[in-house]
């Protein structure tokens, strides 16, 4: 989960289905669901860029590991919000960290037969 304190708006992230929904923190009510990427993982609010940044990828023991993901969702007004990428990063990737500061959006990677586990690093662009 993710919050936009300006708006009062909570992002959520779930796996099944695979969605990001956005709540009005104060009533609680449903204001929109979008597609998310399978096997979530985590959600970031971007108060610059008004976007959302959701990651998924994990791999979960399974002979496949499912492909990483970024999915990006911009905030047009406090009650539209619109899928504008899916960026892939790699299989096992999923744990994030946005860093306003830095305006450095981290996923983690972990190691998946050749695949060395590394941190992708992305910066996101107006």
């Amino acid at each position: 989960m993710s919050l936009d304190r300006s708006h009062h708006r909570l992002f959520v992230g779930t796996r099944t289905p695979p969605e990001m929904t956005v709540y009005d923190s104060l009533s609680g009510n449903e204001i929109q669901s979008l597609p998310g990427p399978e096997t979530m993982d985590g959600v970031h609010y971007d108060p610059n860029l008004k976007r959302i940044y959701m990651t998924g990828g994990r791999w979960y023991g399974t002979p496949d590991a499912s492909a990483g993901w970024v999915y990006v969702y911009q905030q047009n007004d406090a009650d539209h919000y619109d899928l504008i990428s899916k960026i892939k990063t790699r299989p096992g990737s999923g744990t994030s960290l946005f860093v306003p500061q830095f305006n450095r959006f981290y996923v983690a990677s972990q190691a998946l037969g050749d695949q060395e586990s590394a941190i992708l690093v992305f910066e996101p662009l107006q």
